[in-house]
């Protein structure tokens, strides 16, 4: 579990750069695909098995109230999700994706920091400290 946390870190670290250096394509790759329901439920489903995953990995960390935080953050997130709709949904991404490409550069930092944050917070393999 403490796996899937590190590359879900991992992934956050890419997406900061992504937007860091290209802020367009993943803007234009969410624009392309807003359409299709597999976004939705994918939102949907990642919210859902990482707020539950950072619940149960929380006593793990270093900062188990943040990881607890994040969790139901997460959770709720997709309960919204859920109640909103897929067409909601699309219409809010339709609506905030103008909105937020001016600050795509600053998500790509806040990204990076949330990314370099989980990699911190988990405590490393002590297979590995032995080298």
């Amino acid at each position: 579990m403490v796996l899937m946390i590190r590359l879900f870190g991992i992934a956050m670290l890419l997406a900061g750069l992504s937007l860091l250096i290209l802020p367009d394509f993943l803007m234009d790759w969410i624009s392309r695909h807003k359409q299709n329901t597999w976004l939705y439920s994918m939102a949907i489903v990642v919210r859902v098995v990482f707020g539950i995953l950072f619940l149960i990995v929380a006593k793990q960390s270093r900062s188990p109230l943040i990881f607890q935080m994040f969790g139901f953050i997460f959770i709720l997130g997709a309960i919204f999700l859920l109640f909103t709709g897929q067409d909601n949904f699309q219409h809010f991404i339709s609506s905030m994706i103008p909105e937020l490409q001016p600050y795509a550069r600053v998500s790509g930092l806040l990204a990076l920091i949330f990314g370099g944050f989980l990699l911190y917070a988990l405590p490393g393999n002590k297979a590995f400290k032995k080298f």
